[in-house]
């Protein structure tokens, strides 16, 4: 086992709150997830600050965080149905 390397001259030292700050969030899907059988949900968590991230369960690494002005005329488009289809 190797001894820490001391942190940068003028970096303050890492407290375990920033370690808490830097965690990965919990990730939620919905409860209607996984009947299918395969690993393809979309999961949501909040970030340390406390934007909202997405990810598909599949590909883990890739993690998307709208900004709070996108993420909000997205809801607002869906609520209003801007962005239903008519069929015919």
């Amino acid at each position: 086992m190797t001894a820490a390397s001391p942190a940068a001259p003028g970096t303050p030292p890492r407290t375990p709150s920033d370690a808490a700050s830097r965690a990965a969030p919990p990730w939620q899907r919905s409860r209607s997830s996984g009947s299918g059988g395969g690993n393809e949900c979309l999961e949501a968590a909040h970030g340390p600050d406390g934007r909202l991230r997405f990810r598909e369960s599949d590909h883990l690494r890739t993690v998307l965080a709208p900004a709070p002005h996108a993420w909000a005329a997205l809801l607002r488009a869906v609520k209003t149905g801007a962005l239903d289809r008519v069929s015919r």
